[in-house]
């Protein structure tokens, strides 16, 4: 799993965000790294956060056709609620939504949990979790605080 992660920070890296670790070797492809950023962000609550940021801010670039067709094919579906959480998060302000026509072909969880794994590992922090979850996590069977504004932190390149 760290050398997963790794990978993928290298690629956000190169996508304008420093994560302690040096840009990968090439361009990202965006819609693969958007596919990996829904894996594995459950264990990382600054992943989600800040490619919904980059999302928010540069997510015209991502081809939406293309990416409907990597979910139909890559990805697991235990991992649909997680995008879709993290599109809907980074559509909010956008009218009409970047990522609407994406987001409606994404599943739930059947089961509401917490988004990310540290909040799993003790009653008090679920509970915590549940208690502080906003509406649109709850949307997707997902418990994860607000995040009020996703330009907040945006600093842009070029």
């Amino acid at each position: 799993m760290t050398d997963r992660l790794d990978n993928l920070l290298s690629q956000w890296y190169r996508l304008g965000f420093a994560f302690g670790i040096a840009p990968g070797p090439t361009s990202p492809d965006l819609e693969r790294t958007l596919l990996e950023t829904a894996r594995l962000a459950p264990g990382m609550a600054r992943l989600f956060i800040m490619s919904a940021t980059w999302l928010h801010a540069y997510g015209d670039l991502i081809a939406a056709h293309r990416l409907r067709r990597l979910i139909a094919h890559e990805l697991e579906p235990r991992h649909n609620p997680v995008l879709g959480l993290l599109l809907d998060t980074a559509s909010r302000g956008s009218h009409p939504a970047k990522f609407a026509s994406i987001v409606r072909r994404l599943n739930v969880s059947d089961e509401q949990h917490p988004l990310f794994d540290i909040e799993s590992l003790t009653a008090p922090l679920r509970r915590r979790s549940q208690r502080r979850a906003s509406e649109l996590s709850k949307k997707w069977g997902l418990w994860c605080e607000d995040i009020e504004n996703p330009m907040r932190s945006v600093r842009r390149f070029g």
